[in-house]
C-alpha cells in the first residue's frame, strides 16, 4: 500500500518486466522496474515560505508562496491544524496562498517523489503598528535640586518599556516609530533621553533653577510608541542678592557675597577721583527667562549711587535691558557711584525681574510698561494692519 501511495504522490512511472531494459530520461531503475524517483534519495525536501511571516510592523502580504528545493507536493493548512499528507493529494510546488488575515497561522509539509517527508513548518502573520497605552499618573516632585519623576507603566501584554526624556525647551520630536531608542540619546537639541526600561521612576539630580520638564513614551517590542505624557515643575530660584566691596588702595573689587544662580565673574570696577564706575557682568545660570532684568541697589556704604534708571521694589535700579535675559546669556551694564573717599566702598545688590503689560494702542504701535518700575518701554511697531483694523471710524476691507 505504501508503495502504491508513493507512486500516486510522485506520479511514478512503473513498467513491469523491464529487466535488461534501460530506463528512459526522468526515470530510475528499481529492481525490475523503472520508477519516476531516485530510490537512493533519502533526503527530505525543504520548503521556503515567502514572505517569512512573524511579528512585524509590515502590512499583511497579499499572497504567500510555498516553494520546495526539489520536485515535491506541498500540503498546508491555514487554521492552525497540522497538515496530513495521507488525507489529501496536496499541490505541486510552488503553491500560492491568498487571503492572509491577521494572526493567521500557515502550517506546511512537503513530500518528494521518493516519499521523503520534511518536518511540519509553521509561521504566523502578525502585523502590528498599534502601540501600548501611554503611561499614567506621571508626576515630578523636587527634593532640593533633585527632580523625582514617577509614573505607572501600562499593563498591555506587548508593553516592553518606557522612554523618559528631559525637555530643555519644547517637545519638538518623538522617537521614530519602528526604531528602538537607546538611553542617553539626544532626540533633538531640546529632548534628551534620560532612561529606557521598565522602571517607573527616575531621579534627576542637580537641576538648575527654572522650569524642569519630562516626557514619556511607552513602547512595545516592535518599536511602536504611545502618545507622549509630559509633566512640568519649577526648580525654585536661590537668593538673587550680592555684595561687592571696592578697596580704593589698589582699586580692587571683591564679590564678598555672590548670588546663588547668577555669575558675576566678569564684573570690574575703576576709580576716577571720587567716582567709582562699576562694569557689571551678569550671566544667567538658570533655566529661567528674566523679563525686564534690573540690578537694584539695596544699600551702599561710603558711596552714592548716581546712575539710577528709576525705582523698583522701593530701590533705585539700573536696567539690564528690556529684552529677556535668557538661560546661559550674559548681560552687562555700567553703574556709577560718587563720593568714594573712604578706604572701602560696599554695594549691596538685588537682581530683580518684572513682567510687562501691553498698554494703549496707537495707529501703528503697541506700548509696553514695565510693571516693576512703571517705565514706558520701547514701543512695538506693528508690521501690518489686520483685516478688521479701524481707520477713520470704518472697518477697513
Amino acid at each position: 500500500m505504501w508503495k502504491h501511495m508513493l507512486a500516486l504522490l510522485a506520479g511514478a512511472v512503473t513498467t513491469a518486466g523491464c529487466r535488461g531494459v534501460e530506463c528512459g530520461e526522468g526515470t530510475f531503475s528499481s529492481g525490475n522496474d523503472c520508477v519516476g524517483f531516485d530510490p537512493s534519495d533519502k533526503t527530505a525536501p525543504v520548503t521556503t515560505i515567502t514572505p517569512a511571516g512573524g511579528r512585524t510592523r509590515n502590512p499583511l502580504p497579499a499572497t504567500v508562496m510555498l516553494a520546495t528545493d526539489e520536485p515535491a507536493r506541498i500540503f498546508y493548512t491555514t487554521d492552525g491544524s497540522d497538515p496530513d499528507p495521507i488525507a489529501g493529494a496536496g499541490e505541486t510546488s510552488p503553491v500560492t496562498i491568498v487571503g492572509i488575515t491577521q494572526k493567521m497561522t500557515v502550517k506546511y509539509v512537503a513530500v518528494d517523489r521518493a516519499g521523503n517527508q520534511e518536518a511540519v513548518g509553521s509561521t504566523t502573520y502578525d502585523s502590528d503598528t498599534a502601540p501600548p497605552a501611554p503611561v499614567t499618573g506621571m508626576t515630578v516632585t523636587m527634593n532640593g535640586t533633585t527632580a523625582n519623576v514617577t509614573w505607572t507603566n501600562p499593563t498591555d501584554t506587548d508593553f516592553v518599556g518606557t522612554v523618559l526624556a528631559r525637555v530643555g525647551d519644547i517637545i519638538d520630536v518623538a522617537p521614530t516609530q519602528g526604531q528602538m531608542t537607546g538611553a542617553s540619546t539626544a532626540l533633538s537639541a531640546s529632548v534628551q533621553v534620560t532612561t529606557v526600561g521598565t522602571s517607573s521612576q527616575f531621579a534627576d539630580p542637580a537641576r538648575p533653577p527654572g522650569p524642569v520638564r519630562y516626557v514619556a513614551w511607552a513602547f512595545d517590542d516592535l518599536g511602536n510608541y504611545s502618545s507622549p505624557v509630559a509633566v512640568l515643575t519649577e526648580v525654585p530660584l536661590g537668593a538673587l542678592t550680592a555684595t561687592l566691596t571696592f578697596t580704593t588702595a589698589g582699586s580692587s573689587l571683591a564679590i564678598t557675597q555672590a548670588p546663588d544662580n547668577l555669575d558675576l565673574a566678569g564684573t570690574t570696577a575703576s576709580l576716577n577721583g571720587t567716582t567709582l564706575t562699576l562694569q557689571l557682568s551678569i550671566k544667567n545660570n538658570t533655566k529661567r527667562y528674566f523679563q525686564n532684568p534690573k540690578a537694584e541697589i539695596t544699600a551702599t556704604a561710603n558711596a552714592t549711587f548716581s546712575s539710577s534708571d528709576g525705582t523698583a521694589d522701593g530701590f533705585p535700579f539700573k536696567s539690564l535691558g528690556e529684552m529677556m535675559l535668557a538661560p546661559d546669556a550674559t548681560v552687562t551694564a555700567t553703574l556709577t557711584f560718587t563720593g568714594v573717599v573712604a578706604a572701602t566702598a560696599t554695594i549691596d545688590l538685588a537682581f530683580a525681574h518684572h513682567a510687562s503689560m501691553l498698554s494703549n494702542a496707537r495707529t501703528n504701535e503697541q506700548n509696553m510698561i514695565d510693571l516693576g518700575s512703571g517705565r514706558l518701554l520701547t514701543a512695538l511697531t506693528m508690521t501690518g494692519r489686520g483685516p478688521n483694523d479701524r481707520a477713520g471710524g470704518r472697518i477697513r476691507p
